[in-house]
């Protein structure tokens, strides 16, 4: 589907989803007209490149959130940990993109990988919101190296870079979501971008990285002494890696519940009726709410207390998996950072190096 994005842009999972989206769109279209195209729920990957036709710096960042989340929502995971076929035609990929083009600069795309394919979502010839992160990560300014390919006679180098952050480092970007500034919003994740900013962070591991830098998004915190913890799917979607995360954070000591009706897999936990989780949010006796989906008719009065209410909002099943393993493997406090460092260390331009415009 050739979109960026927008508000009437919705998945369906059944028949009769599909049937109520498209009298939507077609209530709401000038033309009378809707686009259906097939949704591949796989792992997602931004890929942010720069090229002046010789050589190619490129990198790969996952997305944890699944397909269908849009990228500025997403939480994004370097080195991204792909396997190398994948790796390889992503490689492709963005050679294809410079040869069919003929273009010469910064360039984005997005690519979905499923069932042992790699499926191209899109294509922007510009530069993108990721690459700051990525070149943070990466220490190499891909800024830089765009105005190199383009102003200042190349790279200097031929053939595909591939950009990771240090050995042993992993870099974790963390979106920032202004829910409670945003009055009678729905909190929810989907193809429409909806936050506001973005937190990231260099660690010495994948569950240190994750940790801190969703604690750097400003209102996320950990859930304190006798805070109920809130983990539930509204739609049945997700309850096996929900069910995950309420073990992993029940093991780490925290109170853990559910609502009542869960799919089987949450069954196990102590259940609350609904009326009585939204009091409870309301009486600041939770700490912390994981769900996932997009369901405003049928939960909305508790997510919108939660984000009234300040309490930290985790909006999908495959994040609230990965950030209880850090929760419960790594404790804040006890996280050394390293010390600040010149962004442009020793190497970290080195293929820029003895161009003349960038020292």
């Amino acid at each position: 589907a050739y979109i960026i994005g927008g508000s009437r842009v919705r998945i369906a999972w059944s028949l009769e989803e599909l049937v109520e989206a498209v009298r939507e769109a077609v209530a709401a279209s000038l033309t009378g007209e809707a686009i259906v195209a097939r949704y591949i729920e796989g792992v997602e990957v931004d890929v942010d490149a720069v090229s002046d036709g010789r050589g190619l710096a490129m990198v790969a960042m996952r997305h944890v959130e699944e397909a269908g989340v849009h990228s500025g929502d997403s939480t994004m995971v370097l080195p991204s940990g792909l396997p190398g076929w994948a790796l390889r035609r992503l490689e492709d990929l963005a050679w294809a993109v410079v040869e069919e083009t003929g273009y010469r600069g910064p360039f984005n795309f997005q690519a979905i990988i499923a069932g042992g394919s790699v499926y191209l979502v899109e294509v922007n010839l510009r530069a993108s919101r990721s690459m700051p992160f990525a070149s943070k990560a990466t220490r190499f300014n891909l800024a830089a190296a765009a105005a190199q390919a383009t102003l200042a006679g190349g790279l200097g180098f031929e053939g595909i870079l591939i950009l990771e952050p240090p050995e042993g480092r992993y870099a974790v970007k963390s979106p920032q979501f202004s829910w409670q500034r945003l009055k009678g919003a729905y909190p929810g994740l989907g193809p429409e971008m909806r936050s506001t900013g973005e937190s990231a962070y260099i660690g010495r591991g994948l569950h240190e990285a994750l940790i801190m830098s969703w604690l750097g998004v400003k209102g996320n915190r950990l859930p304190r002494p006798g805070e109920l913890v809130l983990v539930y799917t509204p739609t049945g979607r997700g309850a096996g890696e929900l069910a995950e995360a309420a073990r992993l954070l029940g093991g780490a000591g925290y109170e853990v519940a559910t609502l009542e009706g869960q799919p089987e897999e949450l069954s196990w936990l102590p259940q609350l009726g609904y009326r009585e989780a939204v009091r409870l949010v309301r009486e600041r006796r939770a700490g912390l709410l994981a769900t996932t989906g997009y369901a405003p008719e049928r939960d909305y009065e508790l997510r919108r207390a939660a984000a009234d209410m300040n309490v930290p909002l985790v909006l999908n099943h495959r994040l609230a998996r990965l950030l209880a393993e850090a929760i419960a493997r790594v404790d804040p406090l006890s996280v050394d950072p390293e010390p600040l460092q010149p962004y442009t260390a020793p190497g970290a331009l080195e293929p820029l190096s003895g161009r003349g415009l960038f020292p």
